[in-house]
């Protein structure tokens, strides 16, 4: 073999083994009407990873819930701050919003597939 294509091997393999690191790449979603019942199904850019970090933060007026199968449903008041991360093998993670009596507000939710 040549010493060129061994250099070319050896940037194949150095590449394809980055991509198998799970680089991440922080995504955002926001709940835009905070009155309706909402459902956001988060996906990993890139494909399937096996790690999740959640972040889920805002203000209601009223109080509202978010229930997902990766975690128990919590329920927010006034103030919303939560944060989830581990394991995570599904393709994707739901989220469904149910607001209670919520006048007004805002709700982000920062996410991050590794």
């Amino acid at each position: 073999m040549g010493a060129g294509l061994v250099t070319v091997n050896r940037l194949i393999i150095l590449f394809a083994l980055l991509a198998a690191c799970g680089c991440s790449e922080k995504q955002s979603a926001a709940i835009l009407d905070v009155t309706k019942t909402n459902t956001l199904v988060l996906t990993p850019k890139g494909g399937h990873r096996g790690y999740l970090r959640l972040h889920i933060h805002g203000h209601l007026d009223g109080s509202a819930t978010v229930a997902s199968s990766w975690f128990q449903e919590k329920t927010f008041s006034n103030s919303v701050e939560f944060r989830q991360e581990g394991d995570f093998y599904d393709t994707n993670c739901v989220l469904v919003y149910s607001p209670v009596h919520v006048r007004n507000g805002t709700m982000r939710v920062d996410y991050e597939f590794k």
